[in-house]
């Protein structure tokens, strides 16, 4: 449910960022009253100037946006030093396991990026159990505890290297 309701949210909000005649707090209350009507609860949805949106609901709560990590990102989570935040998500349902996501681009190279997460993870604990390279992408799997870790790095053909990070409970 609660991922309907992100996708929900995801949806209206950028309707509504496209409307320039809206105010922020119109599309707050727009957004209340659609996830009210699909999940039959309560919802209180907060839009900062920024794009980033927060919705909490008994379900739980949902970040995303702002080209930034979301408030309750993992310390042991590393993240590549300079890389920008291009989106970013968290979830914290009240009936399932939290996660949350992110992805970041890099002016420097793929492969510096993967040495960085190797060192990175080992040092923050983090046991990496599966590691995948393909056609310019490579895909990490880590574990420590009950919690995972999956990170793709791929390059494009501007020089850029993408960064996808998801972090959850197994």
């Amino acid at each position: 449910m609660l991922i309907r309701t992100a996708a929900t949210v995801l949806s209206v909000v950028s309707v509504f960022l496209l409307l320039p005649a809206c105010s922020r707090r119109q599309a707050e209350r727009a957004i209340e009253r659609r996830i009210e009507q699909e999940t039959g609860g309560n919802a209180d949805v907060d839009i900062q100037s920024d794009g980033a949106v927060k919705v909490e609901t008994a379900e739980g709560t949902y970040n995303a946006g702002g080209n930034r990590l979301p408030e309750d990102w993992p310390e042991d989570a590393p993240v590549y030093a300079g890389a920008e935040v291009q989106f970013s998500g968290a979830a914290n349902p009240a009936n399932g396991k939290p996660g949350a996501a992110a992805v970041l681009i890099t002016a420097d190279s793929a492969s510096d990026v993967l040495t960085f997460y190797k060192a990175e993870l080992k040092s923050k604990g983090w046991t990496i159990t599966t590691t995948m390279e393909s056609q310019g992408t490579t895909i990490i799997g880590a574990t420590k505890g009950a919690r995972t870790f999956s990170l793709m790095i791929g390059s494009s053909d501007a020089g850029k290297t993408s960064i996808t990070i998801g972090v959850g409970e197994q």
